[in-house]
């Protein structure tokens, strides 16, 4: 393996790596990319170049080019500003990132942990545990768990690359795909068979299949003899699913019983129903097998499309036959370390990492994705000179909107949304990452619709979670639900239609104010922000002067002040006859808040506010003129 920066170009299995995923490199691209590697530092001229790659072949320059740039794209590498491949102008590349061999040498175990998974040393121990016990001949099922982005693929993939560098153990890996038509029936296990049979000992490897698994090696033609071919098609008449299914465990276990067999089957929630079938198969069986199967999946999928999975590892779960290791979201201390890794010697804001946190929740898809395009978009650029990264905008800038790239990402979630859920969810963005369906039924009949909508939803980890029940002040209930990530809210938030906003924000705030009729100032924030969303300014200012003095009461007096700004830009937006009063009332409450703050506090809270201005500007009578003087 040779590594460089969060890369490892791995030239036994001719692939690249980043943390944990393997980067997708034709066999040109690869060739290019591990001669570059292997003389770095060094000018590689193009005829050089090309000479090692397309050896006895005419190929034109601008094909190089091309292979270059795509590298470029694989790496997020820049042309202008390179840290991996710079270009010398008629002459060739040379590869300028610092280079070092990565070797395994020792057995993997507890502490050889992957250094560029974060925040993951406790399932990569419990994986090398249950990887013990396959080694000792007792079958592993593994059912790795979690929503897209967060990690499932890197985790395995980078407990494979470490378990692959032993000599004593063979490993294959499939992927499921998702289909609009009938499946394949195993297709994720020929696949993986396949790749078995092209690996070293391949010809042993057909060996076993023709003693023990006949009806899987004729799936193969092009590995089976012209002489046997006939036997064998004479074999399959009146094959059954059971044989099929019995002579596949059979090879494995005789595969087993030689070498040790790490199988990976990603994405198993679009794996066709056989593929399930033989998975339970292989996990009821008694006899011993040194084998370790590792299945992720996602459970919004299972549950959406009522995959037989779900009930699968329902029932291998009460019978000891399996085990599942659900992905939790990373910690905030785990992008600080991400950010460090990544970009080494960087000098950004210490807020930086969480920022990048709360935007992500901690999800590793979109801690990367973010970072993906930062670095993409020169808003994170390492500089030549002190070979340090530099953040080129401002933390504000830098929060302002959700990356096109993430948003991409999400909308795939919405896709799976019918129209009713997508409209309910347009109003429940309105309401908050958490809320009622009372608020979301506008306190209409609606309610219970609502419910069984959100309720789906949240069955199939889809969009939201059920927090529970609530007793509203007129003793009835209505269910609470959450965004399970607070990016789905704010992407369905800003793809409403202003209208709908308007709406939606008046309609929410009109029930719930008639719901709190006795308790208005708990609500007060909330309906505030309803009301001034809603373009009721009125109500709006009376909401936001009831929110600044609960801030007031809790000693958050700058929080105060802001908020009464809000109140004071939301009067002057009121009708002439009715505005000076708004205004005037704002800073009544602004006199009493101030009445708790010191001389300095005074002057500090009200600096260049519209507050400070409007007074100075003498457009109100003798409480601005006061107001001055503080």
């Amino acid at each position: 393996m040779k590594q460089f920066q969060s890369f490892r170009l791995d030239t036994n299995d001719e692939c690249l790596w980043r943390e944990g995923q393997r980067l997708a490199l034709t066999r040109k691209a690869f060739g290019v990319l591990n001669f570059l590697v292997e003389q770095a530092g060094r000018l590689v001229t193009k005829e050089e170049l090309m000479e090692a790659v397309w050896p006895e072949t005419f190929v034109q320059e601008e094909i190089l080019k091309t292979y270059v740039r795509k590298l470029r794209q694989t790496l997020g590498d820049n042309a202008q500003y390179p840290l991996f491949i710079e270009t010398h102008q008629g002459r060739g590349y040379r590869f300028i990132a610092e280079v070092t061999e990565e070797t395994f040498d020792t057995p993997v175990d507890a502490d050889n942990y992957a250094p560029n998974l974060f925040d993951r040393e406790n399932e990569w121990r419990q994986l090398q545990a249950w990887y013990e016990k396959a080694r000792s001949g007792e079958r592993q099922i593994i059912f790795i768990s979690g929503e897209a982005g967060i990690g499932k693929t890197a985790l395995t993939e980078a407990f494979l690359s470490r378990t692959a560098a032993q000599a004593d153990v063979r490993t294959a890996t499939a992927q499921c795909v998702a289909s609009y038509r009938e499946q394949e029936p195993y297709y994720p296990i020929l696949e993986a068979l396949g790749r078995l049979c092209r690996g070293p000992g391949s010809d042993h490897m057909v060996e076993l299949l023709a003693k023990h698994a006949p009806t899987w090696l004729v799936q193969f033609p092009a590995l089976v003899k012209p002489a046997h071919r006939e036997t064998l098609q004479r074999e399959m008449l009146g094959v059954t699913r059971a044989r099929m299914l019995r002579e596949l465990c059979e090879l494995l276990e005789a595969l087993t019983a030689e070498t040790p067999l790490l199988l990976v089957l990603e994405d198993l929630h679009w794996a066709d129903y056989s593929t399930v079938d033989l998975i339970s198969a292989l996990a009821r069986r008694q006899e011993p097998a040194r084998l370790m199967l590792l299945a992720t999946y996602r459970p919004v999928e299972i549950i959406l499309e009522q995959h037989p999975l779900k009930r699968l590892k329902q029932e291998l779960q009460i019978r000891h036959r399996c085990e599942d290791l659900p992905l939790e979201l990373l910690g905030e201390a785990a992008v600080t370390e991400y950010l460090a890794a990544r970009f080494p010697g960087h000098p950004f804001p210490a807020d930086l990492s969480g920022l990048i946190y709360r935007r992500t929740e901690g999800n590793p898809l979109f801690v990367v994705t973010l970072a993906d395009d930062l670095q993409r978009l020169s808003l994170l650029r390492e500089e030549s000179k002190t070979h340090t990264w530099q953040l080129k905008v401002t933390l504000d800038q830098f929060s302002s909107a959700v990356p096109k790239s993430l948003q991409q990402i999400i909308e795939g979630q919405f896709e799976q949304l019918t129209a009713d859920e997508r409209a309910w969810l347009n109003v429940a963005s309105v309401a908050g990452s958490e809320f009622t369906a009372f608020a979301v039924a506008g306190g209409s009949l609606d309610q219970a619709r609502v419910e069984d909508c959100c309720d789906g939803l949240a069955r199939r980890q889809l969009l939201l979670r059920n927090v529970g029940l609530v007793e509203l002040p007129d003793g009835s209930v209505s269910g609470v639900y959450q965004f399970t990530h607070s990016l789905y809210r704010e992407v369905l938030y800003r793809g409403c239609s202003q209208t709908v906003k308007v709406r939606s924000h008046r309609r929410i705030g009109e029930a719930l104010e008639q719901l709190w009729n006795e308790d208005r100032v708990e609500m007060a924030s909330e309906l505030a922000r309803h009301f001034q969303e809603g373009r009721d300014y009125a109500r709006a200012v009376q909401y936001l002067r009831l929110s600044a003095e609960n801030a007031a009461q809790r000693c958050a007096y700058r929080e105060a002040v802001a908020i009464l700004d809000r109140a004071l830009e939301a009067a002057v937006k009121l009708p002439e006859a009715t505005r000076r009063e708004a205004e005037l009332g704002v800073l009544e409450t602004l006199a009493e808040v101030h009445n708790n703050l010191g001389d300095k506090a005074k002057q500090k809270s009200l600096h260049e506010t519209p507050l400070k201005r409007a007074a100075a500007a003498g457009q109100h009578e003798v409480e601005s003129r006061e107001l001055v003087s503080v």
